[in-house]
């Protein structure tokens, strides 16, 4: 094995073609939740058990503090014209627009350029390998629900999404009395996050209205909403859109978690890469490699991450046996 400490981020290579890479394992500046924790844990067991290159981002994704080697190279006017935006917080739908497009804001065109040579240096080691495995945190929440894990295939780009449902058809059927062995605590941490989520409102706006908190607060919640009008029962639902409160909010978050069934891989049902403008700047259009992205909840990769590897690794390897026997066009 060996080890290179670059800026920005650290190496490990071993023999084999493959490279895992976690672009937000870096450290969580202000806010817990702005790092993909436990990313590095399930990809280090992954690439431990199939070799290869096992890239580690490790600089804060906040955008004046680091880079969000997820999204992709901002202009460089624009990102020094946003950088006292983010410093003094203003103008915030501005800024959540920005983050979810753009790597960093930068001091000045010295910075910027600092930060340019780290994020392209780390694209340069991912692109490396023949199958490219990009391994991030779901959150344990009710909008990914019944999803243990969610599968991107960067609009069948990476991989052939029909060969990559078929795969995890056979896995979640391979793994079901783990799932249903797991379902109980998995709701469980699904319900603690969502008071986790609503104390943080309640906190920081002193009310539990979507008309009066964050854009990016009331953008997730939101989508809580639809999976809650999704699974849970129309009683509660109407309760819940009649007084939207706390209580009325966890009722209904409880009935959806009772109907919704035990948890399961899926493929594109939370996450579609729309997000992932630094990959699907940096890694496409490609004709030789198989790129997929991996989002397992935190609940996966923190309580059974031996478990979550050996269930991504298993897709990896179909994947690839799948490739080879595709015929020519």
């Amino acid at each position: 094995m060996k080890v290179r400490f670059c800026p920005g981020y650290a190496v490990y290579e071993a023999p084999g073609d493959v490279v895992f890479v976690t672009p937000h394992s870096g450290p969580a500046f202000e806010a817990s939740t702005s790092r993909d924790e436990y990313s590095e844990t399930i990809s280090s067991l992954c690439w431990q058990q199939l070799g290869g290159r096992f890239v580690v981002g490790n600089v804060s994704r906040k955008m004046t503090w680091g880079i969000d080697l997820n999204r992709e190279i901002p202009p460089e006017q624009e990102a020094v014209a946003f950088y006292p935006k983010f410093m003094m917080d203003i103008d915030a739908e501005d800024l959540f627009a920005y983050r979810r497009k753009y790597a960093w804001a930068a001091r000045d065109a010295t910075d910027h350029a600092h930060r340019l040579q780290i994020y392209s240096e780390f694209w340069n080691e991912v692109k490396k390998g023949k199958v490219i495995v990009l391994i991030h945190r779901a959150f344990s929440r009710l909008k990914v629900m019944p999803s243990i894990m969610d599968l991107t295939t960067f609009a069948g780009q990476g991989v052939d999404r029909a060969t990559l449902q078929r795969i995890v058809d056979q896995v979640n059927r391979k793994y079901d009395s783990f799932f249903t062995e797991v379902e109980k605590a998995y709701k469980d941490v699904i319900r603690l996050e969502q008071e986790r989520v609503i104390s943080t409102v309640v906190r920081r706006y002193g009310s539990f209205d979507l008309q009066k908190i964050g854009i990016e607060f009331r953008t997730n919640l939101l989508r809580d909403m639809q999976a809650i009008q999704l699974h849970a029962d129309h009683g509660a639902v109407e309760r819940l859109e009649r007084e939207f409160t706390p209580e009325r909010f966890l009722e209904a978050a409880d009935s959806a978690l009772a109907r919704v069934g035990k948890p399961r891989i899926t493929v594109e049902q939370v996450f579609h890469g729309l997000l992932a403008t630094g990959p699907r700047q940096q890694l496409f259009p490609t004709t030789d490699k198989i790129i997929i992205q991996f989002e397992p909840t935190s609940f996966l990769s923190f309580w059974y991450p031996a478990v979550g590897a050996e269930l991504i690794c298993e897709i990896i390897q179909e994947v690839r046996k799948a490739s080879r026997t595709r015929p020519a066009l």
